[in-house]
């Protein structure tokens, strides 16, 4: 009897320990600070932006910032040493601009009695809570940029990331949410909050994610475009539920820290500007034809040369309809092939006066995809300009369109008409 009481104390204090695991869990509360990583050239004077990484399920944030940290081939042993290295390759982008941000590691792990709803509300308000008091503690000892506070996750991660967004904007600057179905609604007035103060999303999914995700990451971004809060969304060919590589990842920080000025596309376009936009005007059109060449998919990892031209068409006296719809919201209807009307948001741009932005966003019909070309765009939301000036009138539409079943190939519709 006496050997058997070791062992029974074991597993008492094994079943104890066990019952605190899940009290944590299900509570609202996590009671361990969060790691501040620092970059090792970390200098007091500079203002660092803030990038919090937020768990998936299975998994805690510091796994995924490692595995990002592989990515960059890094064999450092500290977090701020592979906090470094991957700055490097961030860096090597635009060398002639580094920058430097600091990452927040929240404890804790996700797990799937958090997709319920009740433990998807614990979940996200331990985390909000988490995280805004150490922000708020750390910076009192470092030199945190806390106007510039970045959220980023997958799949748990992700919708932690939309959420905790969505409940606090004025407290965070924007999230890079990958494969999430984004499914908590943002309370009343929130969007405009976001509109106002120019908060902006960062969003991937893989092209084969299930598609309860993908409907619901595309009614988010429906959501963000009622109101044209900053947002760019990117598909990744033969990608499941996963993150998004390096590249991309860091390619989302990079849009998700650029200073962004306040655009006010809500603002009514003016009259005269609008009326020079509407009617039926007959162009030129080109036709560009992509494909993912199968010898090309080992540099999916690369972030390039994806996609290749095998294809080209230019065809004259090409019509395109315009309708207004609202305001600031038209209607573009290109008489080719089979193609539908699309929507597209119009905005004057405050740089070049009497100049219009058209902004075409995703949208899908009778299982094809429209979107506004990417296509050597620095901002793949812009995609069409009218210039409204008494010698030169042009009016630029370029936009891509793809079966929702194929997309490894796609065709771009660049049209170009002079205003009479």
């Amino acid at each position: 009897m006496k050997k058997k009481q070791p062992l029974l104390i074991f597993l008492f204090l094994l079943s104890l320990l066990w019952q605190e695991s899940l009290i944590a869990q299900y509570s609202s509360h996590i009671p361990h600070e969060s790691t501040l990583v620092l970059p090792p050239d970390y200098n007091p004077s500079i203002s660092y932006p803030i990038v919090v990484m937020l768990p998936f399920t299975n998994g805690d944030a510091e796994y995924m910032f490692n595995a990002y940290a592989r990515e960059a081939a890094s064999d450092a042993e500290s977090l701020s040493g592979k906090l470094g290295d991957i700055l490097t390759v961030y860096n090597s982008r635009n060398p002639e601009a580094a920058q430097s941000f600091v990452v927040l590691l929240p404890k804790g792990k996700g797990s799937r009695k958090d997709h319920s709803w009740r433990g998807f509300e614990l979940c996200f308000k331990r985390y909000e809570e988490r995280v805004m008091k150490d922000i708020k503690k750390f910076a009192k000892t470092y030199n945190l940029d806390t106007h510039r506070i970045f959220l980023t996750g997958v799949s748990l991660g992700g919708d932690l990331s939309w959420a905790i967004s969505q409940r606090n904007p004025s407290f965070f600057q924007g999230a890079l949410v990958m494969g999430s179905r984004c499914s908590y609604p943002p309370p009343s007035g929130t969007l405009e909050l976001m509109k106002a103060k120019n908060y902006s999303f960062f969003m991937t999914m893989g092209m084969k994610e299930a598609k309860d995700r993908l409907a619901g990451m595309r009614y988010a971004r429906k959501q963000l475009d009622s109101l044209q809060v900053l947002s760019i969304y990117k598909e990744m060919p033969d990608l499941y539920h996963h993150k998004a590589p390096l590249w991309l990842f860091l390619e989302g920080l990079e849009y998700l820290l650029k200073e962004k000025q306040n655009q006010e596309t809500n603002v009514t376009v003016p009259t005269e500007l609008m009326d020079q936009l509407l009617g039926v005007f007959t162009g030129d059109l080109e036709l560009n034809y992509f494909d993912l060449e199968a010898e090309q998919h080992d540099l999916l990892s690369e972030g390039n040369g994806l996609y290749v031209p095998y294809k080209n068409e230019f065809i004259q006296g090409v019509g395109l309809e315009i309708k207004k719809l609202s305001p600031n919201r038209i209607s573009l209807q290109l008489f080719h092939d089979e193609l539908v009307p699309i929507a597209a948001y119009v905005s004057e741009r405050k740089d070049e006066p009497e100049t219009l932005d058209i902004s075409i966003y995703e949208q899908e019909f009778s299982g094809f995809k429209y979107r506004g070309s990417e296509i050597g765009e620095e901002d793949s939301r812009i995609h069409g300009m009218l210039r409204v000036e008494v010698q030169e009138a042009n009016l630029t539409i370029s936009f891509d369109v793809f079966r929702s079943s194929e997309p490894d190939r796609f065709k771009t519709y660049n049209f170009f008409a002079r205003l009479e």
